[in-house]
Parts: structure tokens; C-alpha cells; sequence
């Protein structure tokens, strides 16, 4: 793959290619090797799962391909630019906008005016009817004037949600977007993913600890233990891989158990 710098090339997302690709990618704190030689990519249109036990990097790799957390060694190209050291700003602007465990929004600004600072100047027409698409999916359209400090923590994930998308993402990296969101609404979730796929060509990294939920929407998933990747592939591969059920069982379990069995991975 050609790379370009950040600073000197806009990002291309010609679909003969991946959209986002991580190479060789180590994240150390001091001592502690968080991720080691981490290697993936995702392609346009895809949705792809990251998964793995508590405590095996997930969230490290999400702030390290946002810029939160410096990466010692590899790299991340986003459509054949070179992030480098790009800061989570400038990624963002790029198109590679993330979310968070916990929603991050501004407490005492309304649900309209969090969207509206993520917002592009000039987004036009078609975001705006995106953005208005997400709030009716997600059932949210009634909070668009209350404060986001007065919000459940559900409603407040939802709204970080169609934030994220108001920036008009190219790769949408999602930290657990259902978590802390009622049942009933899960459902809105997976169709709004779904819709951003289909109709606006977005690729998607969802980290989530729902294995129902990550195998009802993800084309393919990787799998993350103790900081490194051990398996990749469809939902019906990783689930039967016996590295998988022993990095999340302790040990190879019997044939009729798989990790489909486990609706949440343990604490």
C-alpha cells in the first residue's frame, strides 16, 4: 500500500482497498506491554468485531487508532494516509471518529447542541437528513432540548451515537455501544449501524462485551487476548477456535459449549 502523510494528502477511500489498515501497531505503559504486533484492517462497507476477555486491549486499541494513546511502534493508515502521530482532532476530521465506554458529552449543553459541535460546517442536506434519520431510529428525537446532564446513561450512549455521526465518519470505532442501553432499544442500534453501512458507505469497528449483538451485525471479527490478536474470522469460525474458548473458559471446553454460549464475557 502507498502511504501519504497526514498533513499532505486528504484521505482517499477508493474501495479496491481496505479503508483502515493497522500494521505491526505496540502500545507500552512503562512497563506493561498493552498491545503487542497488532496487525488488521477494514475495508469499505464492512463492519468488524473486536473481541476478546477483560483486559485483553480492546479499549487500548480503540484510543490508539483515535490518537488518544501514542503508539510505540506500527502504524495506522486511514485510505492510504499515514496517521503518524496525527492528534485525535485531526483523525477525526479525517473521518476516523470514535466513541467511548462512558458517553462523553457536555452535560450542560442540550442534546441539539452536542450534535450540532460535531457537526461539519457546511455538511449540507444529506448529513442533516442522516443526522435526523438517527434520532428517529434510536428514538431519541423528544431530548433534542434537554440538557445531556439530565439524560438516563443509556439515553446519553444513543446521543454520543448520532454525535459520532454527525461528523460524517468514514470508519465509525464504537466502544461498547450498547452497554448501559435498555434491551428495547438495542435493536434501533444494530438497524442504525446497518442503514450507515448500506447508505453512506461507513466501515465499522465495534468493540462490545454483547456476544448476541456482535454476531448478529458483524461480517468478521478478531479476537484479542493478553494484549495481542489469537484468531480472526466469521462469527461461526472464532466460535468454535479452541484458543478462543480458552482464552475466555480457562481452558478447551467439550464440543457442545462455544462462545455463543456466553452472552457477556467475564468479569
Amino acid at each position: 500500500m502507498t502511504k501519504t502523510t497526514v498533513e499532505s494528502q486528504s484521505v482517499d477511500a477508493s474501495s479496491d482497498r481496505a479503508i483502515l489498515q493497522v500494521d505491526a501497531l505496540g502500545v507500552r505503559f512503562g512497563a506493561f506491554q498493552a498491545l503487542t504486533d497488532l496487525t488488521m484492517e477494514i475495508r469499505p462497507g464492512e463492519i468488524v468485531g473486536v473481541i476478546g476477555p477483560n483486559g485483553a486491549g480492546k479499549s487500548t486499541l480503540v484510543n490508539a487508532l483515535a490518537g488518544v494513546v501514542e503508539a510505540g511502534t506500527g502504524s495506522v493508515v486511514l485510505g492510504g494516509c499515514d496517521l503518524g502521530q496525527a492528534r485525535p482532532v485531526r483523525r477525526a476530521r479525517l473521518g476516523l471518529v470514535r466513541t467511548f465506554q462512558t458517553a462523553q458529552l457536555f452535560g450542560s449543553l442540550t442534546v441539539r447542541a452536542n450534535i450540532a459541535l460535531a457537526a461539519r460546517s457546511g455538511s449540507g442536506k444529506a448529513l442533516d437528513a442522516a443526522i435526523g434519520h438517527a434520532l428517529k431510529v434510536l428514538r431519541i428525537e423528544h431530548t433534542l432540548d434537554a440538557t445531556a446532564d439530565r439524560l438516563s446513561g443509556g439515553q446519553r450512549k444513543l446521543v454520543e451515537l448520532v454525535r459520532a455521526l454527525a461528523c460524517g465518519p468514514r470508519v465509525l470505532l464504537l466502544d461498547e455501544p450498547v452497554a448501559g442501553v435498555p434491551m428495547r432499544d438495542r435493536a434501533a442500534v444494530l438497524d442504525l449501524m446497518r442503514h450507515e453501512v448500506a447508505e453512506r458507505g461507513a466501515s465499522i469497528l465495534l468493540i462490545e462485551h454483547d456476544m448476541e449483538f456482535v454476531s448478529s451485525v458483524c461480517d468478521r471479527l478478531y479476537v484479542m487476548n493478553a494484549g495481542a490478536l489469537i484468531a480472526q474470522g466469521s462469527w461461526q469460525e472464532i466460535s468454535t477456535n479452541p484458543a478462543v474458548l480458552e482464552a475466555y473458559l480457562g481452558a478447551v471446553s467439550t464440543p457442545s459449549t462455544d462462545v455463543g454460549d456466553q452472552k457477556k464475557e467475564p468479569k
